[in-house]
């Protein structure tokens, strides 16, 4: 993710080595500086920032592939990838975090997609694989105090994985899914 107001802060993160970020725009030996979040995450699929505040920073943990194999809350490496704890949040600029709540369950997040027109700003959407059909993508109308599912991601062995809303009508969202 780039800083809209600060091209030089870059935010990455990593399938098994957590968020990194960099106030140099990636340039230089130590460019990258590893983030901590308090939490016992390593998987981190998708980050967004908040355009009207890119100190509001929003990861998305866990990565998603071969379910099929493996039960809810089972982190085997082989069969599940990175399990994910749902979607960390940072008022100030990564310095502390915590985790969102209000709805939204634990899994892993494919991607986080933030409404950019004035009409909406607090609305957050996610796509999250949480197992027992609970994944779905959810809607948050409040910055992600609380969340609301506004589909499955499951039906008949598909899982949705990405998503990206349409800038210029957030009422348009486009998935991709992933058969197993």
């Amino acid at each position: 993710a780039i800083n809209p107001l600060d091209t030089n802060v870059l935010w990455l993160g990593s399938a098994s080595g957590g968020i990194w970020k960099s106030t140099s725009a990636g340039r230089g030996a130590n460019a990258w500086q590893r983030v901590e979040t308090g939490f016992p995450v390593l998987g981190v699929s998708s980050i967004a920032l908040d355009p009207s505040n890119p100190n509001i920073v929003y990861a998305g943990t866990g990565e998603v592939y071969n379910v099929e194999n493996s039960a809810p809350n089972v982190a085997i490496r082989v069969t599940r990838g990175t399990y994910g704890i749902g979607i960390l949040k940072s008022t100030d600029g990564g310095a502390t975090w915590k985790k969102l709540e209000g709805g939204l369950p634990g899994g892993e997040v494919g991607r986080i997609g933030i409404d950019v027109s004035p009409a909406n700003p607090d609305y957050v959407y996610a796509v999250v694989e949480a197992g027992d059909k609970k994944g779905g993508i959810y809607r948050s109308t409040d910055r992600g105090a609380s969340w609301t599912k506004m589909s499955d991601t499951y039906t008949s062995g598909n899982y949705y994985q990405e998503m990206n809303c349409d800038p210029k009508n957030m009422n348009r969202i486009f998935i991709t899914d992933t058969y197993y």
